[in-house]
């Protein structure tokens, strides 16, 4: 059953058998953040190489190439499969591309919604309030340099 405190989608996959999709655990989501960064890095890096890049530009272009790095990178699409599904490693191997794809729809729906997103946000904002960071709209991204950079 879904709900607030654990969201589930059903994913028909066969007439016999339907998959349930949930937010994964939070251990699991970290290392899922972890492998997507990694593939985030090395998809800014290019854009960045001749130098500082406006955010909004970065920020529009992850956004549009992220559905197909999770896809597309097998390590990402295995690993929500296995941690975000009841499925075990032997029923994974005969899911048909199809239905795979819509289990990778509901789990990024369920793992990195608005919802998710904005919490994960308010997080970040409170961690640098506690640290007396003030927040400022990043308006470069350069992989050089310590830090972001502004064009004012």
């Amino acid at each position: 059953m879904s709900s607030i405190l654990n969201p589930v989608a059903e994913v028909r996959i066969s007439a016999e058998r339907t998959v349930t999709v949930r937010e994964m655990a939070w251990p699991d989501a970290l290392r899922f953040l972890q492998l997507l960064s990694g593939h985030v890095r090395a998809l800014v890096k290019p854009m960045v190489s001749d130098g500082p890049i406006d955010r909004a530009t970065v920020m529009r272009k992850i956004a549009e190439q992220l559905p197909e790095i999770v896809v597309g990178a097998t390590d990402l699409g295995d690993f929500l499969l296995r941690k975000a599904t009841d499925l075990d490693p032997a029923e994974i191997a005969g899911v048909r591309l199809c239905s795979a794809l819509e289990i990778l729809d509901k789990a990024i729906e369920l793992n990195l919604g608005p919802e998710v997103i904005d919490r994960g946000k308010r997080v970040a904002g409170r961690l640098a309030g506690a640290f007396g960071a003030t927040t400022t709209p990043m308006t470069e991204i350069s992989m050089a340099g310590s830090g972001p950079s502004s064009s004012s």
